[in-house]
């Protein structure tokens, strides 16, 4: 078969190492691996339903670094996703609020609802939410089995200087425990001078009394997620008198090893006097690591809102990337 046809039907069986072709002894070596972990992973099968949750808003004038403005009119939503086999979305239906057991977060004019994420048992839904101008943004959770609706920080819009207090796009660790964003340092970043979000994290307990800070720079650090190894991946602001965007980090668990990703350069010089183009965005945001160990990413400048721009897909293992160099240690 030629590589990206399917080698299950073409090849000998049982399968014969000495007559296979290159891309076909790939396939079965993958699909023993496959095979071999397949008790480690959720089964797909035709039909399987997966649950869905998303924000609906009206049309937002605000950047997700603009989070201290108040956006109302939100409600967080539910909604079922049919998928195959092959775990390719099919449909999706059933779409109704997240919110009917939150008595005090109704859907209207008076409610901002940003960055819902599940546990990853999907028997919890994590969210920030806050109810008018007044306040910030505050994290709640959903017992998506017993539809308990708990608030999990109670900061209320309560200022530290000037700063009102946020606390907002949390992200379950595998064990329980929670990674957020917050502006409870009181700070104002470097370049745009709007509140500054850290990186915060409270143990499987979810005790928010003294929750540990994990960055410590002057510049918003938003959108955690976790990596298969334990990392945390986020957006961080890179700010400099002539030079800004939006880009990329990683860090280790232990802290350590707070290290650029992806989108560190919108363009780039090439040490010879040349400014060619490196990703090509001014920003990186909603970083996620796919099960196949690329990131999903959303790629844009400077001016998007309402967190809209390209989808991309980022493949760490090709080495260094830029745009119209001829050198081969360069990817083209």
């Amino acid at each position: 078969p030629t590589p990206g046809s399917p080698c299950a039907a073409g090849n000998p069986s049982p399968f014969n190492a000495e007559t296979a072709t290159a891309f076909c002894t790939l396939a079965e070596w993958h699909r023993i691996e496959r095979d071999d972990h397949k008790n480690d992973v959720s089964p797909f099968t035709a039909n399987t339903t997966l649950p869905l949750a998303f924000v609906s808003r009206p049309p937002n004038g605000d950047d997700l670094l603009e989070f201290d403005t108040f956006a109302g009119g939100a409600d967080l939503k539910l909604a079922d996703a049919t998928v195959d086999a092959l775990g390719r979305i099919e449909k999706v239906d059933n779409v109704r609020s997240a919110l009917t057991s939150c008595s005090a977060l109704q859907p209207g004019a008076g409610l901002d609802v940003r960055g819902p994420e599940f546990s990853y048992d999907a028997k919890k839904l994590v969210f920030a939410a806050r109810l008018g101008a007044s306040e910030g943004l505050d994290l709640w959770v959903l017992d998506l089995v017993t539809n308990a609706c708990t608030r999990l920080t109670n900061d209320a819009g309560r200022k530290v200087g000037e700063v009102r207090v946020h606390n907002f796009d949390p992200v379950f660790a595998p064990n329980g425990a929670l990674v957020f964003s917050s502006t409870r340092a009181g700070t104002l970043t470097l370049k745009r001078f709007l509140p500054n979000a850290d990186l915060y994290r409270v143990g499987p307990e979810l005790n928010f009394a003294s929750p540990e800070r994990m960055t410590f720079l002057t510049n918003s650090d938003i959108s955690a997620a976790f990596m298969a190894n334990g990392q945390l991946s986020f957006t961080a602001e890179k700010a400099a008198p002539d030079f800004y965007q939006v880009s990329g980090r990683r860090m280790n668990w232990d802290l350590s090893d707070y290290h650029p990703l992806i989108a560190q350069r919108k363009d780039s010089d090439d040490t010879f006097g040349k400014t060619r183009p490196s990703v090509g965005y001014a920003q990186a945001t909603e970083i996620r690591e796919d099960l196949d160990r690329n990131f999903l990413v959303v790629l844009s400048d400077l001016d998007a809102k309402g967190g809209g721009g390209a989808l991309g897909l980022f493949n760490r293992s090709v080495g260094p990337f830029e745009e119209g160099r001829t050198e081969p240690q360069f990817l083209r």
